[in-house]
C-alpha cells in the first residue's frame, strides 16, 4: 500500500508540475488496468461513495500477504482521491490530495511546531481508513536542502510515522516506490 501512496504522491506532484503527465504512472508491483478489468463490486462501491465522481484510472496490487488490493483514482469536482478496495468492494483506504493550507488548524500548528516546521511541503493527503471519516490522518511529503521525509500526523496532530525518502538529485526522476 505504501508504494501506491508514494506513486500517487509522485504522480500528483508531477501532474501539478507537468499536466501532460497527470495520468497515473504504475509503480513497481502495481498493475494498471482498464475499467473493464476491475471487479464489478469495486466499481460499484466507488460509484456509490462518489456518485458524481469521474473514475480516472485503475490499478491492482498484490500485497505482501498475497491479498489483492484494487485502486481507483477518482476526480470528484476539484477533489482528487485514490480509493483502495478489496476485490469484494470493501473500501480499505481513501487518500485525498489536499493543499497544505486546507489541513485542519490543529494539524497545521502541530506541523509548524515540529522539527519539520520550516521544511518545504511537497505533497499533502488526508487519509481515511475503512470509511472512518471521524478519524483521518494526514500524510505529508516534506523536504529541506538535504533530506526528504514522509510524515504522518493523526487527527490530533501527533506525528505517528516518520520515514526518510530518497531525495532525487537535480534532473533525476522522482522515486515512486515505497517500502
Amino acid at each position: 500500500m505504501r508504494r501506491i501512496v508514494l506513486a500517487f504522491v509522485t504522480t500528483a506532484a508531477l501532474g501539478l508540475a507537468f499536466p501532460a503527465l497527470a495520468p497515473r504512472i504504475a509503480s513497481a508491483g502495481e498493475e494498471q488496468l482498464k475499467e473493464s478489468d476491475v471487479p464489478k463490486p469495486v466499481i460499484d462501491a466507488v460509484k456509490k461513495k462518489y456518485p458524481k465522481g469521474k473514475l480516472k484510472s485503475f490499478g491492482k496490487e498484490i500485497e505482501k500477504d498475497k491479498s489483492v488490493t484494487y485502486e481507483v483514482e477518482v476526480e470528484d469536482g476539484k477533489r482528487q482521491i485514490d480509493v483502495e478496495l478489496t476485490p469484494e468492494g470493501k473500501i480499505k483506504c481513501e487518500e485525498e490530495t489536499i493543499k497544505p493550507e486546507d489541513a485542519p488548524e490543529k494539524i497545521k500548528k502541530a506541523l509548524a511546531a515540529s522539527k519539520y516546521g520550516k521544511w518545504q511541503v511537497k505533497h499533502c493527503e488526508r487519509v481515511v481508513y475503512e470509511e472512518k471519516e471521524e478519524d483521518p490522518s494526514f500524510e505529508y511529503l516534506v523536504e529541506n536542502d538535504t533530506q526528504r521525509f514522509e510524515i504522518v500526523l493523526d487527527k490530533n496532530g501527533k506525528i505517528t510515522k516518520e520515514e526518510e525518502k530518497k531525495k532525487p538529485k537535480a534532473g533525476e526522476k522522482e522515486d515512486d516506490e515505497k517500502d
